[in-house]
């Protein structure tokens, strides 16, 4: 089955990408609530929960637990060379040192039960050793995180990588990288307690973000767990 392309602010396209056959995704459902979508590179899939597991829910008080455990600065990233404030809050928890956007991130020990509960789901669900967690906080609709792909050298190349979501409703937008044959673009609702597994080789041939909502909204948080090269 066709997926008709759901983005509701298509992202600028050069005149490049313009002359560029357009690439649908299709689906494969798997029940009501879970489903996946198989990318037009034919190598790449995103698993969909638009509902998790009950055990994996949090409710309204542990999402104010877990949004009061968000640091009071903003971590560094390194952009045209110079380092600049992310437009987020963010910590690493796990074991594993974390290099991301030109600059080592400190890693805290991982001791919440909520982080502690999904780090052993997705060791269950995957039969591989997980051990480190990236937690993103968006405040507001200007808080973002910008078109990239996790294909850092220190991550098991093909690793499947987890990202829950909890709070409010976001876009997360997935495009294809300028050196693909074709252009594509599509956007997955990402809502309160849910989840989106990106596979294969999507972080070789597309790029994902969630953009600035221009009319605000309310507290979001990101779990997102990869899986690095053990040293």
């Amino acid at each position: 089955m066709k997926r008709k392309n759901e983005t509701e602010k298509p992202i600028k396209k050069s005149k490049i990408e313009e002359e560029k056959p357009l690439k649908q995704s299709t689906i494969k459902k798997i029940s009501e609530t879970h489903k996946i979508v198989n990318l037009p590179d034919d190598s790449s899939s995103i698993e969909i929960y638009n509902e998790l597991p009950e055990d994996l829910r949090i409710s309204d008080e542990q999402f104010k637990a877990l949004w009061n455990t968000h640091p009071n600065y903003k971590e560094k990233v390194k952009m045209f060379g110079e380092l600049k404030d992310q437009p987020r809050f963010t910590r690493c928890y796990g074991k594993n040192s974390y290099n991301y956007s030109g600059v080592d991130h400190k890693v805290f020990p991982l001791e919440n039960e909520i982080l502690i509960k999904l780090l052993d789901w997705v060791k269950k669900d995957s039969g591989e050793d997980y051990e480190d967690i990236l937690v993103n906080w968006y405040e507001n609709g200007k808080h973002y995180i910008g078109p990239h792909s996790d294909d850092e050298k220190s991550l098991v190349h093909g690793s499947a990588i987890y990202s829950f979501s909890f709070g409010a409703s976001r876009r997360f937008v997935v495009t294809s990288k300028k050196n693909q044959p074709y252009y594509y673009e599509e956007v997955f609702p990402v809502r309160n307690n849910t989840l989106l597994i990106m596979k294969g080789d999507m972080q070789k041939h597309f790029k994902h973000s969630v953009p600035i909502e221009e009319h605000g909204c309310p507290k979001r948080i990101n779990v997102t767990i990869r899986l690095f090269k053990k040293k």
